[in-house]
Formats: structure tokens, C-alpha cells, sequence
């Protein structure tokens, strides 16, 4: 009933707009809790450098606009990362500093941001990197295998860090996280205590790899050979590496692993057996290990003859201490750790791709493949017998050195490249098998242009899995991005998807590379990622497609990207059709069946045309 008196009715106009405002804030967020209550929100990433960390840093940016991260609390009940996006998540989780400038920053501040931090991370890299060291001509050896592109960028890190990975990325932190107000954030644990307010009740799962043999090198003699199983009692030892997440959770934090013969928390129960192992690189040494193609491989081999049992692997970081933000964030991103001569068998794996290359290669005569096969030892046996690359796969008690009780961790893409297969498993382990909600993702993959999106596909039963059980050996020639290596089948579920069925389905974001799909799959069964079966997924596929380079080291690369990096987290927090796609998502759209949920959705289409109505009668 409308009060029309002339000395009421302004006030009365007033008030009407006002509680027509008020209701329609106040049903958009009945609309958000509405969703909460019927699904459960979950983030998973990929890596992918300095490319990435600024990519997530304009997606959660717009994750924030659309709601589902707010500065006192986040609908996100888990984020999964790994490589460089975990830089990003153990600054978003542990600097309150880094959580605003994210999350409250107008685009354009947040392009400030970006390259106010990539100008810290130039003037630290200006101060510890040289250029021109002679022992760059250890990787230059490498020049025609598949090795070089990855270390041929790490190349000024053998000298000016040793080849310590774990020491440049703390200095990172620092320089970066010193520059924006937030100095000591490389040594903060990473724990459910230390939590930004807003992500107090969010899990973090920081992804890495651990490989399935490592080396401690003796000044006489033969060398030692640590080799990884999954308890004293076991007949058989890994064969290729572990997809291991550091998981900060409400209740307790702890490593989850995709090792079948254990529960999902179960890294304790690792067992060391050790054995000597010659100082010269031969792949016959390491043949008990699955070589590329991988023709009847497996996940794990008998113990080695010459092996004995040296006990239970020594728990990470300082003997089972929580790791710190550059532990984790170290052992997240060690890409170039996979081809070291610190992790033998993993070289070797790696190696024998190239082998079989030039094996295969019918183009050239006997002689010529001979010589080649010859070359290529000799190439691998320089990294193998060069102890300054070690440490380019993080110890597993860093800054501690290694000894034969002790893992080697690797970047996490080559377990799980967009994390998900564990983020599911860790839920549905907290939920105690309860299957009944829908889990809602948004997965961001921060490829470069032209990627095969082997990640995504890898999920479902699809062209490269045909015949593998979730959960077994897997070496497909489509996983040929930066490494090729043979890993778990993650495949969780039962639906079957393709390149092309992925590329129909996927959506252009005019103005950008951004492409944006919309998924609905069910869990299936995965005994190595401890999936269980009969979870409704929706899923958010946003993928980059960027042409910024993954590692961005030194002062010339840096000063060439830095303005194209920030220039990308701007364009993504900008976007408002990217805002558009991620709220419809939050709030349901076409993909929920809730019927509470789409009375809202009515409503909230109806209300702008009733304010517009009600303002035109008041006036």
C-alpha cells in the first residue's frame, strides 16, 4: 500500500528503493547459501610457473567478485594446487597482506600488484643471477633431446644457488612478500592455525610428486640407491613417482598419497630399502624400471636383488615437522628436478623416450641410430655425475641434506596435472564415504597456446586410457607436454570424453584466449587415487590458453614479461563475461536440479524489472 500524501511520499519513495535494494542483495546471497546447502565447492589447479601464479591471481579475483570468496569467509570448502599456482595458494592462505591485494583490488590495482611483485622477484633476481656461466655447457650437451628446453632456463641457477631449487624459491618469497609488507612469510608453517581468516575453514592441498628412487652420492666406492615402498612388510617397491598432497585441513594436517596398497593418509608406512649403485649412468642399471612406450608396465616391481630394508622413510621437513611456505612451495615446482642425476630412475624413464625416438627412427640408417643412442648416454651421464643439478629435486628434509632415509620431491604435474583426483578423495574421506552432494569445481588449467588438454581428458574414460584400469600404469605418447613420464591413471570418471568432444562443447571469450566448458560427470572407483564411486561432479573448465612462457628466470625474461603477465591477471579480473559464466556456475544455472534454487532464480530475474516498475510509480 502506497502513501502518496505530499509530505510523505518522498520519504516514502526513498524507503521503497532502498528495501527493493535491500531485498535484492538479500536474495542474492539467499541464492548463494541456497546453492551451498544442495553442492559443495571445490578449486583445482594446474601449475604452470610465473605464467600460472599470475593467472590464479585474476581468477580468484573473479572468484571474489562472483561471491565465493568474501574478506571473513570463502564457499570454497578445498583448493588444490600445484607448481606455481601453489605459489600463489601458500601466499593467498598465509599472508592476509597477499589475500587483500587479491581479493579486494579493482582490476586495475591488481595489474599494480602483479608487476609490483614481478618487479621484486627482478630486483632480487638481479642481485643473485648472473648470466654466461661456463657450466651451462652441461646442459647445452642436451641441446637435440627433450630435456633441454626445461634446464636450458634454469641454467644461470647451477651457479649462483648450486643448483639448489629449495634456496631460490625461498629467496622469491622473501624478496616479494618483504616488498608488499609481509616479511617472514618463507619460514610461516603451513598450517590450519596460520589460515587467512577468510580461508579458516577452506583445506589447502599443496600437490607435489615423490619420485620412487633417489641417490645420496659417496666420495669412494659406488653410490647409494634409496628405493620407496609402501611398507616393511611388502614384497615389491614403486616404479614410478607419487602423487603426494600436503593437506591443511580443520581437524589435522597431513600428507595424502595415491599409493594403492595404503590409505590416503598413509606416506608414514613408506619404507626405504637401500643398495649401491655405480657413479656412471647405464640404462641397463635401471632396466627393472617401466621404459618408454611402457608395454605391459606396472605401478610397482619386485624388490631388487642386491636391496635391503632400511626402515620407514623419514617423515618431511625437519623430521616430520610442518613444512613452511618455501618447503612446500619448493617441492611443489621442482619441474627440472624429473631429470637429474639425483633421481636415477626417473632420469632414466624420462631418458628412454628419447631412446625410443631414436630407436624408432626408420628415417636413419643403423649406423646413424648408434651413433645417436651413443650421444645421448654420454649426454645423460653428464647430468647423472653432475652433483651440483641435485638439487634441483627438493630433498626431502631441506636445507638439510639428503641421506638414504630421505625422498626427493618433483613438480607435482606429472602426478595429477590439474589436481583434482585427490582434492575429490580427501572430501569424500572427510564426509566418510558420503556421496549424496553434488561437488561443484572450478578447474583452471593455465596452459599455454596450443596445449593438448591431456590434463581434463585424463579424468575421463577417453582415447589414451582405453584398456587401463583407474588407478594403473599409464604412459601415453598424448602426455608429451614438458616431460614424458608414466604415472597412475587418474581417471575418476565414467563418462567418456575426446579432444574434439572437449573442443565442441568448449566456449570463446571474445577479446581473449579464455575458453570456459561446462562438465557433469560421476565418480567412479580409482583404488590408487582412493576415489570412491557415485559423487555428482559439475565442473567449471576454464582453460588460459596463454602464450607467456612457464619459467620466467632471470633479468632479460623477466623485464619481457613482467608487463604481459600483469597485463593477463588485469584482462581476466576485468572480464565480465568470464564474471558472468563463473556466477552463473555459482549460482546453478542450467546444471542444478534444485528446485529451491530455481524458484530464487525467477525471482532474481524478476526483481530489476520490479524496481524499475515500483520506481516509476513512486515518482
Amino acid at each position: 500500500h502506497i502513501i502518496t500524501d505530499r509530505y510523505g511520499s518522498n520519504r516514502v519513495n526513498k524507503t521503497m528503493k532502498s528495501f527493493t535494494l535491500f531485498l535484492l542483495r538479500s536474495l542474492l546471497v539467499l541464492k548463494i547459501h541456497a546453492v551451498a546447502e544442495e553442492a559443495v565447492f571445490r578449486w583445482a589447479s594446474t601449475g604452470g610457473g610465473w605464467r600460472a601464479q599470475a593467472a590464479v591471481m585474476g581468477f580468484s579475483n573473479i572468484f571474489a567478485q562472483a561471491g565465493l570468496i568474501q574478506q571473513d569467509s570463502s564457499l570454497f570448502s578445498g583448493i588444490s594446487t600445484q607448481s606455481g599456482a601453489s605459489w600463489f595458494s601458500t601466499q593467498f592462505f598465509y599472508s592476509q597482506q597477499f589475500f587483500e591485494n587479491i581479493t579486494t583490488s579493482t582490476p586495475d590495482q591488481l595489474y599494480d600488484f602483479v608487476l609490483a611483485w614481478m618487479n621484486s622477484y627482478q630486483t632480487f633476481s638481479s642481485q643473485n643471477l648472473t648470466s654466461g656461466n661456463q657450466e651451462c655447457d652441461i646442459i647445452e650437451a642436451l641441446r637435440n633431446t627433450t630435456f633441454y628446453e626445461i634446464l636450458a632456463e634454469y641454467c644461470n641457477l647451477i651457479i649462483d644457488y648450486q643448483g639448489d631449487w629449495a634456496a631460490f624459491i625461498y629467496g622469491m618469497y622473501e624478496a616479494a612478500a618483504t616488498d608488499y609488507g609481509d616479511a617472514g612469510l618463507a619460514d610461516r608453517p603451513v598450517n590450519g592455525d596460520n589460515r587467512v581468516t577468510a580461508l579458516s575453514d577452506t583445506d589447502l592441498y599443496v600437490q607435489t610428486a615423490l619420485v620412487a628412487n633417489s641417490r645420496v652420492r659417496n666420495a669412494t666406492g659406488n653410490d647409494t640407491a634409496t628405493y620407496l615402498g609402501p611398507s616393511q612388510t611388502s614384497s615389491i617397491l614403486n616404479s614410478i613417482p607419487l602423487c603426494v598432497d600436503w593437506a591443511v585441513t580443520n581437524s589435522n594436517s597431513f600428507y595424502a598419497t595415491n599409493q594403492p596398497e595404503l590409505s590416503l593418509a598413509g606416506p608414514s608406512s613408506w619404507t626405504t630399502h637401500v643398495g649401491e649403485t655405480s657413479s656412471t649412468f647405464r640404462f641397463d642399471d635401471w632396466d627393472s624400471f617401466p621404459f618408454y612406450p611402457g608395454e605391459d608396465g606396472t605401478t610397482s616391481i619386485p624388490v631388487l636383488d642386491g636391496t635391503s630394508p632400511l626402515g620407514n622413510l623419514q617423515q618431511p621437513f625437519f623430521s616430520g615437522q610442518t613444512p613452511t611456505v618455501a618447503q612446500i612451495g619448493a617441492a611443489s615446482s621442482a619441474a627440472a628436478g624429473l631429470i637429474v642425476g639425483s633421481v636415477p630412475s626417473t632420469l632414466a624413464q624420462a631418458a628412454s623416450f628419447d631412446r625410443h625416438q631414436i630407436q624408432a627412427d626408420t628415417s636413419s640408417t643403423a649406423a646413424e641410430r648408434a651413433r645417436d643412442l651413443a650421444a645421448l648416454t654420454v649426454a645423460i651421464n653428464r647430468i647423472y655425475q653432475s652433483e651440483i643439478l641435485d638439487d634441483f629435486a627438493v630433498c626431502s628434509q631441506w636445507p638439510e641434506t639428503c641421506s638414504a632415509e630421505d625422498g626427493r620431491f618433483v613438480d607435482g604435474y606429472i602426478a595429477d596435472e590439474l589436481t583434482l583426483a585427490l582434492n575429490i578423495a580427501i572430501y569424500q574421506m572427510q564426509s566418510n564415504g558420503d556421496v549424496s552432494k553434488t561437488l561443484r569445481v572450478i578447474l583452471t588449467a593455465n596452459n599455454r597456446w596450443q596445449h593438448f588438454p591431456f590434463a581434463i581428458l585424463s579424468y575421463f574414460n577417453t582415447t589414451f586410457n582405453q584398456g587401463v584400469d583407474p588407478g594403473a600404469f599409464l604412459w601415453p605418447a598424448e602426455m608429451d607436454q614438458h616431460m614424458n613420464l608414466p604415472l597412475y591413471s587418474n581417471q575418476i570418471f565414467d563418462s567418456y570424453l575426446d579432444f574434439q568432444m572437449l573442443n565442441n562443447i568448449s566456449q570463446p571469450i571474445e577479446g581473449m584466449n579464455v575458453t570456459t566448458a561446462l562438465l557433469k560427470a560421476t565418480t567412479i572407483e580409482n583404488p590408487a587415487f582412493h576415489t570412491m564411486a557415485g559423487q555428482s561432479v559439475e565442473i567449471l573448465y576454464i582453460a588460459l590458453n596463454s602464450n607467456i612462457p612457464t619459467n620466467i628466470i632471470g633479468e632479460t625474461l623477466i623485464e619481457e614479461w613482467k608487463v604481459p603477465i600483469a597485463d593477463m591477471a588485469r584482462d581476466i579480473a576485468e572480464n565480465k563475461v568470464l564474471l558472468s559464466r563463473v556466477e552463473s556456475f555459482v549460482k546453478g544455472g542450467e546444471t542444478t536440479s534444485a528446485g529451491c534454487v530455481v524458484h530464487v532464480d525467477w525471482i532474481l530475474t524478476l526483481l530489476p524489472v520490479l524496481m524499475v516498475a515500483i520506481t516509476a510509480l513512486l515518482v
